[in-house]
């Protein structure tokens, strides 16, 4: 930061450097000096999508929604074939629970660069929130195409797709998804434990033993226990699932996306 700042002190109209020092603020988490920086790019260069795009993802760490979304809008406006603009503002919109404008966004930003495959993965869950479980099943299918199941998240997208299928009432169909890849390579315990608790291997005691006292593992156990409550026709059990996770579960943990959107869902019933 101190080169930097001497590097402007020598050429105060340089755009790059305060990017790189507003850049290195955000990492820090002083997002304060990071948009100050970054407010200063847009003031030099107004312009330059990629100024919109880098004070809208600051905006968006410090949870000021609507001035990120404008940014965002800026920079999709000034270079529509910005896969990370259409990316971030598609995160924004997830943020704000706003997931069918998500789901549009990452669209966006596919067409423009194929190769982001996390997308399938954060299209896969969102479709979830949305109870559009056929969706959900075609973006499992296409992130664990691509990746397999030895990344790390792979395991999650087996879950998220064989849940799908439960949802639609076609166990055997998920039985077949299952069969497609080999499980034994998925990373972690617990993403093995959850599946065997959907595919009614292992009972809920056993479930909530193998979370131990881990909030993370306990919070997403009480949801897919929710789930399967539901699926069973027990919505009363099933909202008593989804309320401890929103009164105790960490929010920026997909599960706790997930009891929030089954509970909302619930009440419109």
């Amino acid at each position: 930061v101190i080169a930097i700042t001497k590097s402007i002190e020598l050429k105060p109209e340089r755009c790059a450097a305060y990017t790189n020092r507003g850049n290195i603020y955000a990492r820090r988490g002083d997002l304060v000096l990071a948009l100050a920086d970054h407010t200063k790019v847009v003031e030099l260069d107004p312009k330059s999508a990629r100024s919109f795009l880098n004070r809208g993802g600051t905006y968006m760490q410090m949870r000021q929604t609507r001035e990120a979304l404008a940014d965002f809008d800026k920079g999709a406006e000034l270079d529509p074939k910005s896969a990370n603009i259409f990316n971030m503002r598609g995160n924004l919109h997830s943020l704000t629970r706003n997931w069918a404008l998500a789901i549009t966004d990452w669209d966006r930003a596919l067409e423009l660069d194929p190769s982001r495959s996390e997308l399938h993965y954060q299209k896969l869950w969102t479709f979830l929130f949305l109870n559009d479980n056929e969706r959900a099943i075609a973006a499992a299918k296409k992130y664990l195409d691509v990746k397999g199941v030895k990344d790390d998240r792979s395991g999650w997208a087996l879950n998220a797709g064989y849940l799908a299928l439960l949802r639609t009432g076609n166990q055997t169909a998920g039985e077949t998804l299952l069969s497609q890849y080999d499980r034994e390579q998925m990373p972690g315990t617990f993403p093995k434990q959850v599946l065997q608790f959907l595919r009614g291997r292992l009972k809920q005691p056993e479930f909530m033993a193998a979370a131990g006292d881990d909030n993370l593992k306990i919070m997403a156990a009480r949801t897919y226990i929710g789930e399967m409550l539901l699926l069973s026709n027990k919505p009363e059990a099933a909202v008593e699932q989804f309320e401890w996770v929103i009164k105790n579960g960490p929010k920026n943990a997909t599960e706790y996306q997930l009891a929030v959107a089954e509970a909302d869902r619930m009440k419109k019933r």
